[in-house]
């Protein structure tokens, strides 16, 4: 008896902290300037969840041009816990379900979206505003927010583009976080990178090198039989090819794809065909890399990404020089 009345009131006081943890938290949310937020965590789940919109400038030098408004989702924790800032590179992928830092802090978590991207749109787009300082800005806003709800730590991390976005954000506001974690962030040092040519020359064996190679050198040589099939592929997916002018572009742009897409995620040489055979090729190539990142479907998600790319970021190059 005297173990299930311990058992009750522990209950009870757990409960109560979390009403009371919630009262204190819709209170400071309540309070922050130009936010906006809705509970997303539903009645037992063990921590509480918000979606919030954040009101930002498209140009923080000059808040009169206009603004938009920036999605976060907040996993509150404690009060008294680290916070962990989650700087995606596109929209949120993962819709808070927690990262390995918050995890291991067991941390309040803030993931963020990135400006121009899912619901952090502005009603018009204006290019100008899509620039590395900017989007730090958006983040030292919402870190200088958030410091007046949570006083310990704050540690930012990223994976990937979000990863980049970590290392700009410690590059602009060296003060805002007491740590910095990013994962796999691809630096390019230029607006097309060409070192990722010498790792192309040098990873796996030269014979899966050759095998390569002469995969996508098929393919090149067979392309007139090829693209009526690939039409008909597209009519099926749905694909529309207006931004690079025709399937056939796209499907040269899919091919010299393929080396990256095959190191990346596949890596088997063993996948690669050798038999001559169209149909065994064309599944490979559609497989490993498909037209859909080269279809006016699939450019149009990364629309932005490809502008900062183009424009400030870099991106990876192609090396058409043994393709001639």
């Amino acid at each position: 008896m005297k173990t299930l009345l311990i058992l009750f009131f522990s209950t009870s006081l757990i409960s109560l902290k979390a009403q009371t943890d919630e009262i204190l938290l819709e209170k400071a949310l309540y309070n922050l300037p130009d936010v906006s937020f809705k509970k997303v965590s539903a009645f037992g789940d063990k921590y509480l969840k918000y979606d919030l919109l954040i009101k930002q400038p498209l140009d923080h030098q000059h808040p009169e041009k206009g603004f938009f408004y920036q999605r976060v989702q907040l996993t509150h924790k404690g009060f008294n816990k680290p916070t962990v800032m989650d700087t995606e590179g596109y929209w949120l992928w993962n819709g808070g379900s927690g990262n390995e830092i918050e995890n291991i802090l067991d941390a309040n978590n803030l993931d963020i979206e990135y400006r121009y991207y899912g619901k952090s749109l502005p009603d018009s787009i204006d290019w100008q505003y899509l620039t590395l300082e900017q989007a730090t800005a958006d983040l030292h806003h919402i870190n200088e927010l958030f410091k007046t709800v949570y006083t310990n730590k704050f540690i930012s991390t990223g994976i990937s583009k979000g990863g980049e976005t970590t290392i700009y954000y410690k590059y602009f506001y060296p003060h805002d976080v007491d740590l910095a974690v990013p994962y796999v962030a691809p630096l390019d040092n230029s607006l097309e990178d060409k070192r990722i040519y010498h790792f192309f020359d040098t990873i796996g064996t030269p014979e899966c090198r050759q095998k390569i190679k002469d995969f996508q050198t098929f393919l090149l040589q067979h392309e007139k039989e090829i693209l009526p099939k690939l039409e008909w592929y597209s009519k099926g997916a749905g694909l529309h090819y207006t931004y690079t002018g025709s399937v056939g572009k796209s499907f040269e742009y899919a091919v010299l794809e393929f080396s990256f897409s095959f190191w990346q995620y596949n890596g088997n040489c063993d996948s690669v065909p050798s038999n001559k055979n169209v149909d065994d090729y064309i599944n490979v190539l559609i497989n490993n890399v498909g037209l859909l990142p080269f279809s006016d479907e699939g450019l149009k998600e990364f629309e932005a990404h490809y502008y900062q790319a183009q424009t400030e970021s870099g991106y990876y190059g192609y090396n058409i020089e043994p393709f001639k």
